[in-house]
């Protein structure tokens, strides 16, 4: 089981990482998609663009299993580290503070369901 979340949630939500290192639910993987920014309001910078290290509050809540990535060349590794490492993991994937896309968001939630269901177990 996956979870993806952005930075500004994360921090939004801190007492969800001591909830699951006390669950300490095997087949959960957190992974945090970290810009530094707060994108839906302005772009603003975020705490994590200073010195707030996502990766280390995740292991002072107690999920010993916490890896942080932020080149490319380190996707390979996440993948090991999803794959093997003892649930519940959590990996801060470092990206660019880049402006969105242009993408529209469908809100039909059953389809997302079913579209990320299907991408995730795809492997795509």
């Amino acid at each position: 089981m996956a979870v993806i979340n952005g930075d500004g949630e994360m921090l939004m939500g801190l007492g969800s990482l001591v909830t699951v290192a006390a669950a300490t639910p095997r087949n959960l993987t957190i992974v945090c998609e970290d810009n530094a920014m707060h994108g839906e309001t302005g772009g603003q910078k975020g705490h994590t663009a200073g010195v707030t290290d996502l990766e280390a509050i995740a292991r002072g809540a107690g999920i010993s299993s916490a890896l942080t990535i932020s080149e490319p060349g380190e996707v390979a590794d996440a993948a090991a580290f999803i794959a093997e490492a003892s649930g519940p993991r959590f990996l801060l994937a470092r990206v660019l503070p880049t402006p969105p896309c242009d993408y529209k968001r469908d809100m039909d939630m059953a389809a997302c369901r079913v579209r990320f269901r299907d991408a995730y177990l795809s492997g795509s």
